[in-house]
């Protein structure tokens, strides 16, 4: 984290300077792992001066770290929000090449539309720059010498920020009152000037700390429970699209392009689990929140954000040999194993089950459970998962496989990988090498054609991703419907569903070894290699990564039995 030393020489001055007008400095209370009694609440006063925009709307979490720094938890971990934040997709989510190299690809596909593409995919991804330059009255631009993405452009270090900490923290409560939270609509003060802006946390914090935040950041702190509700997570991640109409012109109707939140909001996990619970686990005990002092707070929100996408954190670890990202490969490597821990030991289970060979055949069933609060996958919809299932005989000869993957992630046999125009259906059962269970969502156009272009994406015609428990198929809406032939396949259920094989076999040749893996990939190969049409420099940056770090699969869940002899 790059913390001006200067600016921590005229941070020191005014805490002391603050500490000579007021009582006692606060102790370091013991931490505890109780919920803190909060002190009274400050409220921001009435602005005096006018707010620019542009230069004091939102500032660089380089400015935060020099006070919310080296912050350890009980268990001795530094849990600082900062260096958790710097190193996770969060902070590099225009770093992200897959995502510029989308975002080029639908303007080189719809130039008239340039505009609009980079208004929506600006929202979420940079929105610091954005939400600025709209409260300022301008237009947003992120390609071309006048976009946030040319170094030149005044606000590129702030666009290059991500989701940084004023973005989430300035949120207004009247987001989630007043305002249809979803698709980026975010509401912001924009009015208060610097030092008076009001910046929102769990905890409430006293009259000193908070003069000496507002003196050295421009911010005022204020205690509000909103940041910890789900509802929060669900202003970026619930996601709706117009697309283009078979006449040309965009639509009135809109696609449901990501909908994490209203799937969790159709499980058993909305009763007692908030998205914060998984992909924002309390540190150990109490944290002491600043390098100013004050009590020890708990419960403490780690700020590292694992989720699903391990694929992209090696790319980005790629990308830091030589292009200057936020974090190098070593401080990378932290998030990459909380994503590996969440993907393998927090995400599904799988079993084995039914094993009986009749005649030539060997049967068995297939049953994944899931453990996440939405479903699997979610999020964007290029992430799937699938079975890869083998049967081997004693002499290690392969008698029966379904779902291998080559090195360039493509699945054998998956008719979307070798055929853009068709797609894998969902099965109720399997007797066939090349019928492989994929658990996706699979997007198609106005006009019926498959596609993964989001501009032409106007409905699933098939989603059989894996439902969370409790989630109710026949109560859904139609935007977390399920598409397809899973929607007649009575074991797929909310928690998990169970698919049937069938082997040929020759009994004399057992017993025989069964393994089943669910793989996942978070950018399915169909939806890579669809890019390699276009020929924008965002394009060629991703493929160039895409080639250099292979798209393996990461295993979620295995098991591996014999066959009864």
């Amino acid at each position: 984290m790059k913390i001006n030393h200067l600016y921590l020489t005229f941070l020191l001055a005014i805490i002391l300077g603050l500490s000579a007008c007021g009582p006692d400095s606060v102790p370091g209370n013991v931490p505890t792992q109780a919920p803190t009694k909060p002190p009274q609440v400050i409220s921001p006063t009435p602005p005096t001066e006018t707010l620019d925009h542009l230069k004091d709307m939102f500032i660089s979490a380089d400015n935060c770290a020099a006070c919310h720094n080296n912050l350890i938890d009980e268990a001795g971990k530094d849990v600082s929000y900062a260096k958790q934040w710097q190193a996770g997709i969060m902070a590099h989510t225009v770093h992200d090449p897959y995502y510029r190299a989308t975002v080029s690809s639908e303007i080189d596909t719809h130039p008239e539309l340039q505009g609009v593409i980079e208004d929506k995919c600006a929202t979420c991804h940079l929105p610091m720059a954005h939400f600025a330059t709209q409260a300022a009255g301008g237009k947003t631009t992120m390609f071309g010498v006048d976009g946030f993405l040319a170094p030149e452009n005044s606000l590129h270090d702030m666009a290059m920020e991500g989701v940084s900490c004023t973005a989430c923290h300035q949120l207004a409560p009247e987001t989630y009152t007043q305002n249809d939270p979803t698709s980026g609509h975010m509401l912001f003060d924009t009015e208060s000037p610097k030092g008076k802006r009001p910046l929102y946390g769990p905890y409430s914090v006293d009259e000193i700390q908070a003069k000496i935040m507002s003196a050295a950041s421009g911010f005022l702190p204020i205690q509000s429970d909103h940041l910890a509700i789900s509802k929060m997570c669900a202003t970026c991640h619930t996601l709706y699209t117009n697309y283009l109409t078979v006449d040309g012109s965009l639509s009135e109707t809109l696609f449901p392009e990501q909908t994490p939140y209203l799937e969790w909001e159709n499980s058993s996990f909305a009763d007692n689990t908030s998205c914060q619970d998984c992909h924002m686990p309390t540190a150990e005990g109490g944290v002491i929140l600043s390098i100013t002092g004050g009590e020890a707070r708990s419960p403490f929100r780690q700020h590292g954000f694992a989720g699903g996408n391990v694929y992209m954190l090696r790319i980005l670890q790629k990308m830091s040999e030589t292009t200057d990202i936020r974090s190098t490969a070593e401080e990378i490597e932290s998030p990459v194993r909380e994503t590996l821990d969440m993907l393998q030991s927090k995400t599904a289970d799988l079993s084995i089950d039914s094993i009986e060979i009749i005649d030539s055949s060997l049967a068995f069933s297939v049953a994944v459970t899931t453990e996440v609060g939405h479903k699997f996958p979610s999020g964007y919809p290029s992430r799937r998962a699938w079975l890869h299932v083998t049967v081997i005989d004693p002499s290690g000869e392969i008698v029966f496989e379904s779902g291998a993957v080559s090195e360039n992630g493509e699945i054998t046999h998956n008719d979307n990988d070798s055929d853009p125009t068709l797609f894998e259906p969902h099965y109720l059962e399997i007797t066939e090498s090349d019928q492989v269970q994929i658990y996706e969502s699979i997007l198609q156009g106005d006009s019926g054609e498959v596609t993964t272009g989001l501009l032409y994406a106007a409905k699933y015609i098939k989603d059989n991703r894996l439902l969370p428990s409790g989630f109710e198929i026949a109560s859904a809406s139609a935007d977390i419907a399920v598409h397809g032939q899973a929607a007649k396949d009575e074991d797929f259920l909310g928690g998990g569903d169970i698919t049937k094989y069938i082997v040929a076999v020759d009994p004399a040749k057992g017993p025989f070894t069964i393994t089943a893996e669910l793989l996942y990939q978070s950018i399915g190969y169909r939806w890579a290699q669809n890019l390699t049409s276009y020929d924008t420099a965002e394009t060629d940056e991703f493929l160039g990564y895409y080639d250099a770090v292979p798209n393996l699969p990461t295993e979620i869940a295995k098991e591996e039995i014999i066959t009864p002899q």
